[in-house]
């Protein structure tokens, strides 16, 4: 609801909030990654650097990736945004 009614860039804090918590809770990892994957979208739909915003998402990809084998986790959704980041730089 937050997207609609606060600035994406808000949003983009709060969910990257969301992130560092789950994260740091172990058990709720799946919804750290959850919150990774709104981040990035919200952040990209907010108008967030290009380049800090593919750095985010490598980082975050690393992280998905170093705890692949114990859940399973939207890696492919994530691989997708940042195919389109990237592009995005190439081509601005």
């Amino acid at each position: 609801v937050a997207v609609h009614t606060e600035p994406l860039q808000l949003c983009a804090d709060n969910l990257r909030k969301g992130f560092k918590v789950g994260i740091s809770a172990g058990e709720s990892a799946i919804v750290a990654f959850y919150n990774s994957i709104h981040l990035i979208r919200t952040a990209l739909l907010g108008g967030q650097n290009l380049s800090t915003l593919l750095n985010e998402t490598d980082y975050h990809l690393e992280v998905m990736t170093r705890v692949r084998n114990k859940l399973s986790m939207p890696h492919n959704d994530m691989s997708a945004y940042r195919e389109t980041i990237s592009t995005l730089i190439d081509r601005g």
